[in-house]
């Protein structure tokens, strides 16, 4: 089968293995909005220790990325902020 797509990109979606905990995190997760693992906790219902493994995995495999500091709504701490990566032509945020 012919694709129109570069075999790179075909790569790197392949690489992303979007199943179980992984899925419900990257699908819970809008454009251009940042997170913290705690409010992923509380957006997805899953417990601390799968966020923050599931959250290294993400960043390992770059389906999510790591964007500076924000004030976490849930404790009021300053803690890394995560986001989705933006997509090939848009403007990162």
């Amino acid at each position: 089968m012919k694709t129109a797509m570069a075999s790179t990109s075909l790569d790197a979606y392949r690489k992303h293995d979007f199943s179980g905990a992984k899925a419900v995190i990257v699908q819970s997760m809008q454009p251009g909005i940042k997170y913290t693992r705690r409010e992923l906790e509380k957006l997805t219902g899953l417990r601390t220790g799968t966020v923050t493994g599931r959250v290294f995995d993400l960043i390992d495999s770059g389906a999510i990325e790591s964007c500076g500091k924000k004030v976490c709504s849930e404790s009021g701490e300053m803690v890394e902020a995560l986001k989705l990566p933006a997509k090939q032509g848009e403007l990162a945020l």
